[in-house]
């Protein structure tokens, strides 16, 4: 399919002649991975797979992937699910809205859709929590809808392909990889398109050191031509992450540890984590044993600190925790004050889900002592 794109803000009114997606799907069939989600055209599964595998590797993502869809095989099982439930098999893969989102989708579309998921990007868009992305790789992939899909990988190749000066996440590069995508989709196979575009990226067209030499694009890549690869696609200027310390206090009774479900718009969402005093700054332990929230929690000073660990670093997108805890006698412990915290018994099949940073603690630490 031959493809001309006429870009007259960048190329002089010169047409960039491409054959493009031939050759990308050419490329696809020959070197895609093979890759559960990619042998269904189940638009459940499909779904499962694009959420999981936002912010997350594939060889990470798999394994993920399986359990759920073992747990979850259907929008009906997921939608019957609890939160607990979804959080427990979410647990380790990080950016939790994700998980919180495509359960509430489930349910809504159980609720107000009659168990069936749209058929087009137009209605799909429509379900909270189901963005732009994943309602355009629902859409072409089980649908056959022919909408252009853009995550970062195919971002990255269209901004080489076109040497595009514009910023990753400004509206201009939205706008302008948007309609770039669109004119070089194959309409009468935008799954398999898509499905090449983002595979391109993540094996060839890599962020670090592409084999720009062995492309199969290389006489037809803008970026290439002008020896300007390493500075496509333009980067995002670097943000500085807020610093956050959070001082656990670790309350034991047994097997059972003191814990409460996170809720708000906090970091964390649904996930169980100890009591917290959280400071502006890192202070010295004996600080915050003397502090009024220590006072108030424990309604005096509260039983003797058994051990406080080193401060560890927990490092999430936009912000990095810097973490202690204070392990307490539980021989000592006479009460706590606050009513949303709950004895959880961490022996049996339905432990809670965690943050990393707990999980890691209560697998190496906790309970040696």
């Amino acid at each position: 399919m031959q493809i001309f794109i006429y870009l007259e803000q960048f190329f002089l009114n010169q047409p960039v002649t491409m054959n493009f997606s031939g050759e990308i799907t050419a490329w696809y069939i020959s070197n895609k991975r093979e890759l559960p989600w990619r042998e269904t055209a189940d638009p459940y599964k499909i779904w499962v797979s694009e959420i999981i595998l936002q912010q997350t590797r594939v060889v990470q993502g798999l394994g993920y992937y399986e359990r759920f869809i073992k747990a979850f095989p259907d929008v009906h099982s997921l939608a019957r699910a609890t939160t607990d439930q979804v959080m427990r098999l979410w647990q380790g893969l990080g950016y939790y809205s994700r998980a919180v989102y495509l359960h509430e989708a489930a349910q809504h579309i159980m609720k107000e859709l009659g168990g069936e998921i749209p058929d087009s990007y137009r209605e799909l868009i429509r379900i909270r929590g189901i963005g732009e992305y994943t309602a355009a790789a629902i859409a072409s992939i089980a649908f056959q809808e022919p909408v252009p899909l853009i995550d970062g990988n195919v971002f990255r190749v269209i901004a080489r392909l076109f040497n595009l000066p514009y910023e990753i996440g400004t509206a201009k590069a939205k706008k302008v990889t948007g309609e770039i995508a669109e004119r070089i989709l194959d309409p009468k196979r935008p799954g398999l398109h898509n499905q090449a575009m983002m595979e391109f990226g993540a094996l060839h067209c890599v962020i670090k050191n592409p084999d720009c030499n062995n492309c199969i694009l290389r006489n037809e890549c803008l970026s290439f031509l002008n020896n300007n690869v390493k500075n496509r696609p333009v980067k995002k200027k670097r943000v500085k992450k807020a610093q956050r310390y959070f001082n656990y206090l670790v309350v034991r009774s047994g097997n059972s540890i003191l814990m409460r479900k996170r809720n708000g718009k906090d970091i964390w969402k649904y996930l169980y984590d100890f009591p917290v005093i959280e400071t502006p700054a890192l202070e010295d332990p004996a600080g915050i044993i003397a502090s009024e929230e220590w006072k108030y929690h424990f309604k005096d000073t509260g039983p003797p600190v058994q051990e406080v660990t080193p401060v560890f670093k927990h490092v999430l997108s936009h912000q990095i925790i810097h973490i202690r805890f204070f392990i307490l006698q539980p021989e000592h412990f006479s009460g706590f004050h606050s009513k949303d915290y709950k004895w959880v018994n961490l022996s049996g099949r339905n432990k809670p889900a965690v943050p990393k940073p707990i999980h890691n603690f209560l697998s190496s630490y906790a309970f040696k002592h």
